[in-house]
This record gives C-alpha cells, sequence and structure tokens, in this order.
C-alpha cells in the first residue's frame, strides 16, 4: 500500500505550531440536559420515519 507523501513529515513540535482548525470550542460546550433533550427529539424523529416507512 502506498504510503501517502501529501504532506512532508514533520515532528510534534512543529504540528503543535500549525494553527488548528479554528472552529469555535462554544458551540461544544452543551449541558448533559441538552444531550438528552436533543437525543430524545432525534428519538421521535426516528419514530416517525419509522412509522411512515412501514405504510
Amino acid at each position: 500500500m502506498p504510503e501517502n507523501n501529501s504532506r512532508p513529515k514533520e515532528g510534534a513540535a512543529a504540528a503543535r505550531q500549525r494553527p488548528q482548525n479554528n472552529i469555535n470550542r462554544q458551540q461544544f460546550n452543551i449541558s448533559p440536559e441538552q444531550v438528552l433533550d436533543n437525543l430524545r427529539r432525534v428519538e421521535g424523529l426516528m419514530s416517525d420515519i419509522m412509522r411512515f416507512m412501514k405504510r
């Protein structure tokens, strides 16, 4: 299997210097309650989809 040499090899220090993908980290600060609420919403949508497909 050919190695992917698109980017030259670099050390960990150089990798740390490179800017990371600039995602606003704030958007990941979601409370466990919000996670559960979103899961319940997904669960409801999934059951609607399954009901629709069974017709």
